[in-house]
């Protein structure tokens, strides 16, 4: 074998498309992957102009190399595309220098490798990056971004110039700045990569949007995807909300049937060697039947099932009515009580629901009120509307009204817990004040007037 068929042979074997030209561009020569990725038989190739077989959107471009190369410049790798003999598009990438005799440009040699596939797949992936709806980037070590796609500007609402421009930590939350930054540096590695990583970017509007990132990096580059799972987020808080309601309503549940186990053990309790005795029982029965009214009536305003029949009542005779009725209370336990009434305008209530919340507040002033102790009831002007106040020089008063009164089912007992929500339905307001450490307070709530 002669030295041409040696190294005939030798180009042959090579996988890259290898040419000869003269300085007009007729091909003089070329290797058998050329003939094969271009569709032409030897013997065609060497009747065509090389400019024949150039993408004729691509001709200026290889002309403009090809006479650079004839001027003796160095061009250096270039991209072409070149056109096969049934019309299909080879992309391709490589060199073209100039073969020299006697030093003058004699003849233009290329070697170009077929990048068709790898062409194909950077416009699958553009499609891919252009109509994802998940957020991807590339971002350099430094902390920039240097590419975003289209769902970066439909999320936060900033072009891609505005998020290029900027360092990514400036949009991200001022509280999870730290923790993104410890993220960033833990990717500066090559092959690291972090899934699930959380944080809140701030979009142009000024709200923010959690994003869920999925991040590697090859040690130059981080290449990531996010998605936008603020509705994921909120619907979580939303779950821990009714959770911590229902935990909660469980708890006044307990606490509930606890004070009604209270109240009813109470209700039922006989003293030793007086169960012959007809009047206890009969007692005992009659507070056993209050207390299941005072259940029932609970009942209907948590449901939102009482009405109120409010009609102009004279305050004073309802208080006097209240206070002669708990006279054998007081006398029981050897306790004063003194009421103070001025000329006051007529309340809007229900008759019948505010002796329910003034049989309430005095039976507990009393329960709470020492032997011997002195209890006040007044009325006067508050605010546009009428107040009643029950004083008592109980240490135990307050504690005893307070809790059943801000937090229900709370304490000792349900009928304040009864007489506030009643106050509240009659559009009035319910408080106790303390006098001071063991000197007892006293417990006022409002009523509002009637219409003239």
């Amino acid at each position: 074998m002669d030295t041409d068929a040696r190294l005939q042979d030798l180009l042959d074997h090579a996988s890259e498309l290898i040419q000869c030209t003269d300085l007009e561009g007729n091909v003089q020569f070329v290797n058998r992957a050329w003939c094969r990725k271009l569709g032409y038989s030897r013997e065609e190739a060497l009747n065509l102009n090389f400019r024949q077989v150039v993408d004729p959107d691509w001709l200026e471009h290889y002309d403009t190399v090809f006479e650079c190369v004839l001027e003796g410049e160095d061009v250096g790798p270039f991209e072409a595309v070149f056109m096969t003999r049934d019309g299909r598009r080879v992309f391709v990438e490589g060199t073209l220098d100039c073969r020299l005799e006697e030093g003058r440009p004699a003849a233009a040699r290329g070697f170009f490798r077929d990048l068709t596939d790898f062409h194909r797949q950077r416009r699958e992936f553009e499609q891919f990056f252009k109509i994802s709806v998940e957020l991807l980037c590339v971002a350099d070590l430094d902390g920039h971004f240097l590419r975003c796609n289209p769902a970066w500007s439909a999320t936060l609402g900033y072009s891609s110039e505005e998020l290029l421009q900027r360092p990514y930590i400036e949009f991200v939350h001022p509280d999870d700045r730290e923790a993104t930054l410890t993220e960033a540096r833990n990717l500066r590695r090559e092959g690291a990569e972090t899934i699930g990583f959380e944080n809140r970017y701030r979009c142009k509007d000024g709200t923010y949007r959690w994003l869920m990132w999925s991040v590697a990096s090859d040690g130059e580059h981080l290449y990531a995807a996010a998605r936008d799972v603020t509705d994921r987020k909120r619907m979580e808080e939303c779950l821990r909300a009714a959770r911590r309601v229902a935990e909660e309503a469980s708890l006044a549940k307990s606490t509930f049937l606890a004070a009604v186990s209270r109240e009813l053990r109470a209700a039922l309790d006989v003293a030793p060697g007086s169960a012959g005795r007809v009047e206890t029982i009969v007692a005992s029965g009659r507070r056993l039947l209050g207390l299941i009214d005072d259940l029932l009536d609970l009942s209907k305003l948590e449901a939102g099932r009482v009405e109120l029949h409010g009609q102009s009542l004279d305050l004073g005779a309802a208080l006097r009515e209240a206070t002669a009725a708990v006279k054998n209370l007081l006398e029981e336990k050897s306790q004063t009580l003194d009421l103070f009434v001025p000329a006051l305008p007529p309340v809007r209530a229900d008759s019948l629901r505010l002796r329910q919340i003034l049989d309430h507040l005095l039976s507990r002033a009393i329960q709470f009120t020492p032997e011997g102790g002195a209890l006040q009831v007044s009325a006067g002007r508050e605010d546009g509307a009428v107040s009643v106040s029950v004083t008592s020089n109980g240490a135990a008063f307050v504690r005893g009204a307070a809790e059943p009164l801000l937090t229900p089912f709370q304490g000792s007992g349900l009928g304040l817990a009864l007489a506030r929500r009643l106050v509240k339905l009659h559009g009035g307001r319910i408080w106790v004040d303390s006098e001071g450490t063991g000197e007892g307070g006293r417990l006022t709530f409002t009523l509002p007037v009637a219409s003239a």
